[in-house]
């Protein structure tokens, strides 16, 4: 009962955490943002990650593909 109480109150218009706006970004205006990024903050791309994390991964992406079909 629960369960279903909360999935109503999430689901329901008046109450939202937050609200999704598209994105209206030129590739300019992206590159810029991007240029203009803290230095302290780390980016590193899929390739750079731990082992275990892309295979974990590359596993959720097969189970959560074989279990849809």
């Amino acid at each position: 009962m629960f369960l279903v109480v909360l999935i109503v109150l999430i689901n329901s218009s008046q109450v939202s955490a937050f609200e999704a706006v598209p994105a209206n970004v030129s590739d300019e205006e992206l590159m810029k943002q991007v240029k203009n990024d803290p230095p302290d903050e780390v980016k590193i791309s899929f390739w750079d990650l731990p082992l275990w994390i892309k295979i974990h991964h590359l596993i959720t992406i097969a189970a959560g593909r074989t279990g849809f079909i």
